[in-house]
């Protein structure tokens, strides 16, 4: 795969902006959500406690801590 930089940079309105490719980072000044929380219900595994399962190799994982949807996690 070749890349190559853009020949013309265009400023536009970030509305305007779908379906277009960034030509340098978008960073917020803003932190948001202001801190860690969980937006949805389910469960947030490390994924090198996983690597190795399998149908035939299942991985019993423990609970170590509990948050609500919408709610920093405590732990």
């Amino acid at each position: 795969m070749r890349y190559e930089r853009p020949r013309r940079l265009e400023r536009i309105a970030i509305w305007d902006a779908l379906g277009r490719i960034l030509a340098e980072d978008i960073v917020s000044s803003v932190d948001v959500p202001e801190f860690d929380r969980a937006m949805l219900d389910g469960y947030a595994v490390r994924a090198e406690d996983t690597f190795w399962a399998d149908e035939d190799n299942p991985v019993e994982l423990r609970v170590v801590g509990r948050a609500s949807a919408g709610h920093p996690f405590p732990g």
